[in-house]
């Protein structure tokens, strides 16, 4: 009953802002003790860093009500998605049993979610992009296969929370299905939608509204120029329309932005970050640095250099302990997660492109299997999960990241960005196969291999003194 009435709270705090005002504390303050009960054997600043995280997402979701730029249905609708309709306790007990016979089978708990590129297509051709990703790239999954995906994720390793990549997913058809068939389908999944912002016209927005289940995050790289510089001339006007469109309708956004040595000062400055919270309204920022694959491995001279990774670690602390500005740095905010989340680890994730390539990591282009061998062969994506390349994986996370918080530097957790030569020798399996050309040639050329080590030996010499003294000498705790 008590879970009931937690949720009755939420939807009335959503109604009243005075409630909310009481409820904020509340849940902050449950939400510091549940992380100190769930990850006592965790450092304190990693304890410390988890509590700031879920305060700014509350506070910026407090204060986008308060300005009305979400809408109390929406929002509604959105809670409805992820603690589902009936008795929240009688949900959790029914997920944790599935959790439980995940574990019993293969050893480890299921990973939280997965992100899945339906298409390879899309109308933007932006410079250094993942995914090679054009308006000619017709690659795409079937809509039967989606859905068999889906149910698998949904059934057996209970997971409620998908995020859509692409390409461009709001350009994803297949026999008249679109992207938002399969939000509708799947009513209690919520999506987390990478777009480029630029087909969320009014009625997309409305649909998205009227769903409940999606939050699209839009791909930004800094102001005007810089959008315009990587993604075409006049994207950034576009993307500013269809945010007024999401506004209008109440859908909770946020902004993704790929740091490059083109736009790291824009995002070393706390403008940027003013602008994107304050008077965008976004509600939270993924920040990516750009890595060697797909196009990206022809332009390393885009990659930035230790300092600036250091300096960008700096100011989100900055913003998110003083601004509470919701920000996720798929590097720098490693200890808020533990490390490493991919090759589908426990409370992390794994990656399925257009071609049903199954693989550890969007950054980590390598497969064993797609998902068209795993069904043909009557098997699930937890079989999948368990190919050596993504054994190989999980190991290194034990023995670097989530089990092991008192040895390894967490402000390098990526297995391939930040451990080159190692992912090569001892994570790289002998039956991975490469996503594409440009992968294949990431391991040959020299010139890649000696750019991501020498970075790594600058950023752990730039880092250790930070994660000896603010991590492993920190002694501050949860005040409960």
């Amino acid at each position: 009953m008590k879970e009931t009435l937690v949720k009755k709270s939420i939807y009335a705090a959503i109604e009243s802002k005075a409630l909310r005002s009481v409820l904020k504390s509340v849940i902050n303050r449950e939400v510091r003790k549940k992380l100190f009960e769930l990850k006592r054997d965790s450092l304190p600043a990693f304890i410390e860093k988890r509590q700031q995280w879920f305060s700014a997402l509350i506070e910026r979701v407090c204060i986008n009500l308060d300005r009305g730029l979400l809408k109390s249905d929406v929002l509604h609708r959105a809670i409805s998605t992820l603690t589902g309709d009936q008795i929240v306790v009688d949900r959790c007990e029914r997920l944790n049993q599935v959790q439980e016979n995940y574990k019993k089978k293969y050893g480890s708990y299921p990973p939280l979610f997965v992100t899945l590129s339906p298409t390879q297509s899309c109308n933007l051709n932006c410079l250094g992009c993942y995914a090679c990703s054009d308006e000619k790239t017709m690659s795409y999954l079937p809509y039967e296969m989606l859905e068999c995906i889906l149910e698998d994720l949904h059934d057996n390793m209970s997971n409620r929370f998908v995020t859509i990549s692409g390409g461009e997913p709001f350009m994803y058809w297949d026999k008249g299905k679109t992207i938002f068939d399969l939000f509708a389908q799947f009513k209690d999944i919520y999506f987390l939608v990478y777009s480029n912002g630029t087909l969320l016209h009014a009625k997309n927005c409305e649909k998205l509204a009227a769903l409940g289940n999606v939050t699209p995050a839009i791909s930004m790289e800094g102001w005007k120029q810089q959008t315009d510089d990587r993604r075409g001339k006049g994207t950034h006007e576009r993307i500013l329309n269809n945010i007024r469109n999401l506004k209008a309708t109440g859908v909770p956004f946020g902004i993704s932005s790929t740091i490059t040595s083109m736009n790291v000062e824009v995002f070393l400055n706390t403008d940027i970050y003013d602008y994107f919270f304050e008077d965008l309204g976004s509600t939270y920022l993924w920040m990516f640095h750009l890595m060697p694959v797909g196009r990206a491995k022809d332009t390393l001279p885009l990659l930035i250099n230790s300092k600036q990774r250091i300096a960008l670690y700096r100011l989100w602390e900055e913003l998110l302990y003083d601004r509470k500005y919701c920000i996720a740095d798929f590097w720098n905010s490693a200890a808020v997660v533990d490390g490493c989340i991919a090759y589908g680890r426990w409370n992390g994730y794994f990656y399925i492109n257009w071609d049903g390539k199954i693989m550890p990591c969007v950054f980590v282009p390598f497969y064993e299997e797609t998902v068209y061998d795993i069904y043909d062969s009557g098997r699930t994506l937890g079989d999948a999960l368990q190919a050596p390349l993504f054994k190989n994986g999980r190991e290194w996370q034990k023995a670097y990241g989530y089990c092991n918080h008192n040895k390894e530097n967490i402000l390098l957790p990526c297995s391939i960005r930040d451990h080159f030569e190692n992912f090569k020798c001892n994570i790289l399996s002998t039956g991975a196969k490469s996503e594409n050309k440009q992968a294949e040639e990431m391991l040959k050329d020299p010139a890649i291999g000696e750019t991501l080590i020498r970075l790594e030996k600058n950023l752990d010499k730039l880092s250790r003194k930070i994660w000896e003294e603010e991590f492993l000498q920190h002694d501050s705790q949860i005040h409960l």
